[in-house]
């Protein structure tokens, strides 16, 4: 699953222009080879235009990093968007300077919505709202669909994308993001006097990344859950999810009793609800986190 965000959809939309097409460079007044950078001036075209954006201009970097996940939107151009009168000209500059770029802008559309289908965290309600017009029989509604994705994708919670995670949707291997979907499993803070084990901390860093899995194991009171806390806090930024519970004895009754959205039978067994849950957290990889605090060897399910 991949998250739908600008990154996402820019990037499906990149991949159906063939890169032997060209546009007319503003400055060189001459045609150009579509490049991150002109492909940028042609969907936010309107914005450039803008007489309160005559002094903005796309730095290749930045550009990258859009297209890469690895930064946000620049605000002022989500600014500009999320003006109820700014929101057409989006639609009207994808129909007449992007659509005609793209040797099968059908095929994006349906790669996009697919996108947004099999992104979980993103509620039915606002899947339906989007979805509105599609399947897109005109380039009109083809614009209007595109540019209410691009929009989604910027006003949304930016996730930036490390070169784990970017490997990772390489791979086809990305967990689902499950923060709108399991509720109550947030790491809790680190007590604030929490201090002097950076070095530990490190080193927690280093034995995860290379054996995925770490036991820590101490007398009660030295610090091991503040430890785990401190470090879920710190590399939160590396993880899509961290998952935080307490064990309480019979860790497959915690699995089932962990609060999912889906979970709207109240005559479902525990053995259907471990089962459910289960099958979704062995979808984790390792861009997720895992925490059972206060936890005793057992047989392992995970």
């Amino acid at each position: 699953m991949e998250y739908l965000d600008f990154s996402s959809v820019i990037t499906t939309i990149r991949k159906y222009i063939n890169d032997e097409r060209t546009v007319m460079d503003k400055f060189l007044k001459e045609e150009v080879k579509i490049d991150q950078l002109h492909l940028m001036d042609q969907v936010f075209s309107s914005f450039c235009d803008d007489e309160d954006a005559l002094d903005f201009t796309f730095d290749n970097g930045q550009v990258c990093r859009w297209f890469n996940g690895q930064a946000r939107i620049s605000p002022r151009i989500i600014s500009f968007y999320i003006k109820a009168e700014n929101r057409e000209l989006l639609s009207a500059d994808v129909e007449y300077n992007v659509l005609p770029l793209m040797y099968d802008s059908s095929m994006a559309v349906q790669e996009i919505y697919t996108l947004l289908l099999q992104d979980t965290t993103i509620s039915n309600e606002i899947k339906n709202k989007l979805a509105t017009g599609y399947p897109c029989k005109t380039d009109r509604e083809k614009a209007d669909f595109i540019a209410a994705l691009l929009l989604f994708g910027m006003e949304r919670e930016f996730r930036k994308r490390d070169a784990n995670t970017k490997n990772l949707l390489a791979a086809g291997s990305l967990s689902p993001a499950l923060k709108d979907f399991v509720f109550g499993v947030k790491a809790p803070a680190p007590c604030r006097f929490f201090c002097g084990r950076d070095m530990e901390l490190d080193a927690l860093h280093e034995m995860l990344c290379s054996q995925g899995k770490v036991f820590l194991q101490g007398i009660a009171g030295i610090g091991k859950s503040e430890l785990a806390k401190a470090y879920a806090k710190r590399y939160s930024r590396e993880y899509t999810n961290i998952i935080y519970f307490t064990y309480s004895g019979d860790l497959k009754r915690d699995i089932a009793n962990l609060d999912f959205a889906d979970d709207v039978d109240d005559n479902e067994t525990m053995d259907a609800r471990f089962s459910r849950h289960h099958r979704l957290l062995r979808r984790l990889r390792d861009d997720s986190l895992l925490i059972i605090d206060n936890f005793n060897t057992v047989t392992l399910w995970l």
